[in-house]
């Protein structure tokens, strides 16, 4: 069985329908009283992300699909085949479903002072790669295996990253969201290394 794990702001979650067996768990951190998980707007997608494995540790399905309120939105590729498919979705333990970008362990070329060996490889890992390949959106499936590969209070420790004041970022201007904790975009560009077993947490 698949979960769908969704993190809305004020997007429009019709094409949610295309699920007709997956579990929904739809996380909106607009503010709005609709009915949905709601969320303090903070951290992005991200946020909701850990939030969910933190939570449901214990109880995940056997795939968990995790997808942004607008999945489409600067995405490349065959996104919505892929999203079809979810549903009786029973392969890999790792299914990336939109494009790949890949960058250095600082965040660049593209935003640099992410500070990404620092602040996540260093700290939790007991090695590194010598460049990241990072799933646009940070739109994936991951089966309950891998995500379990990782104790619960490493994701913990993870969330607990989103509320440092001393990571801030000064790359991405803050009418984009930058000027915030630099977490959302870290994260994005490890989700990869969090599910792989070759990386070994320190201890």
């Amino acid at each position: 069985m698949v979960e769908v794990v969704i993190a809305k702001y004020k997007e429009d979650i019709s094409w949610t329908k295309l699920f007709k067996r997956s579990k929904l768990f739809i996380y909106d951190k607009s503010g709005d009283d609709n009915g949905y998980i709601n969320l303090p707007n903070f951290g992005r997608e991200a946020h909701t992300y850990l939030y969910h494995i933190v939570n449901n540790y214990d109880n995940l399905s056997d795939y968990v699909c995790f997808l942004q309120g607008n999945p489409y939105d600067g995405v490349k590729g065959n996104l919505s085949q892929n999203i079809e498919t979810i549903d009786s979705y029973n392969g890999s333990d790792f299914l990336c479903l939109s494009h790949l970008l890949k960058c250095n362990l600082d965040g660049g070329p593209v935003h640099p002072g992410l500070n990404i060996k620092e602040i996540i490889f260093d700290k939790y890992f007991e090695n590194s790669p010598n460049e990241l390949y990072f799933i646009v959106g940070a739109q994936f499936l991951v089966s309950r295996n891998f995500i379990k590969m990782r104790p619960k209070q490493f994701y913990i420790n993870l969330l607990s990253e989103f509320d440092r004041d001393d990571i801030n970022d000064t790359v991405i201007p803050p009418h984009k969201g930058g000027g915030v904790n630099k977490m959302p975009w870290i994260m994005e560009r490890i989700w990869f290394y969090v599910f792989n077993e070759k990386y070994k947490l320190k201890l």
